[in-house]
Parts: structure tokens; C-alpha cells; sequence
């Protein structure tokens, strides 16, 4: 018994031992977001043109060595845009904009370089869809509601 407990005592001073404090950062920038829509039913799908918009947020870093586990917060724009025209003529289409707060869990590895470190990471994130607008050309607007039923969209976005 008091062989297990010095062992799991030193185990854990050689852990804060080497353990770093996590660095806290933030980050923003551009998205070029597009739509895919499928519609139950109906075989078949339909992609939308790009749509430019940003992404902020905030994410904390637990280095281990050479591995990170960087959890975040992200304020992040979604959407597409549309234009179609018949005959060449008559001309619609409009813009699909929506707001997301997305938990990223990611694991970066760093690789020395001369000049810093170089990182290579990936993980999976769980989104909540929280606001969002749809607007035409002709300046009509509509908000976007959440959820499970027709003419809706989904509230949550994973990968």
C-alpha cells in the first residue's frame, strides 16, 4: 500500500514537472462558405455559389511535448449565394447568410523548423446554428428558422 501510494506520488510530481502552462490565443479571418442541400424525396442535389464571410474566436493550448490539444470557441459565417436567369432575361437569385458558434477540439503536432515550429492538426468540432438571414435580389428578406421540419435548417453542425 505504501509502495502504490509513493508510486502514484512521484508519478505525479514528474507530471507537474513537466507539465507548461496553457497558452491562451485568438484568431480570425475569411471563409468562403457554400451551401449543399439535399431535399427528402427527391433524388438528387444542388450546390450554391460561394459566399465571402468571417470567422472569430478564442482557443486555449495544452502543450505536450511536440502534441497540443487546443480546444476553441468560434464565432463562424456559413451560407451560399444563388443567381439564376431564364432565356437570358429575367435575372433572380439571392444570398443565404448564417451564424454558427462552433466548439473545435483539435490536436496539432509541431514540427521544429529553423525559424519556429510548423504545425499539422486536425480534429472534429460540434456547431449551434444561431441566427441567419435570406435575401433576394430584389432586397426581400427573411430570417432563417432552426430546427428539424420543413423549410428549415439544421440547428447543429458536426464533423
Amino acid at each position: 500500500m505504501k509502495k502504490t501510494l509513493l508510486s502514484l506520488c512521484l508519478l505525479m510530481a514528474s507530471f507537474a514537472a513537466f507539465a507548461q502552462l496553457p497558452t491562451v490565443g485568438f484568431k480570425g479571418g475569411v471563409n468562403f462558405a457554400t451551401l449543399h442541400a439535399t431535399v427528402d424525396g427527391v433524388s438528387g442535389s444542388g450546390n450554391s455559389g460561394s459566399l465571402t464571410t468571417f470567422n472569430v474566436g478564442a482557443f486555449v493550448d495544452f502543450k505536450f511535448g511536440n502534441v497540443s490539444l487546443q480546444p476553441a470557441l468560434n464565432f463562424t459565417g456559413k451560407g451560399g449565394s444563388s443567381s439564376v436567369s431564364f432565356d437570358g432575361e429575367a435575372n433572380s437569385g439571392g444570398k443565404v447568410k448564417l451564424y454558427y458558434l462552433q466548439v473545435p477540439v483539435n490536436v496539432v503536432y509541431h514540427v521544429p523548423a529553423v525559424v519556429g515550429d510548423f504545425y499539422l492538426g486536425a480534429g472534429p468540432y460540434l456547431g449551434m446554428g444561431v441566427s441567419g438571414k435570406a435575401k433576394d435580389n430584389s432586397g426581400n428578406s427573411e430570417d432563417i428558422k432552426f430546427g428539424s421540419g420543413q423549410d428549415e435548417i439544421k440547428r447543429t453542425d458536426a464533423v
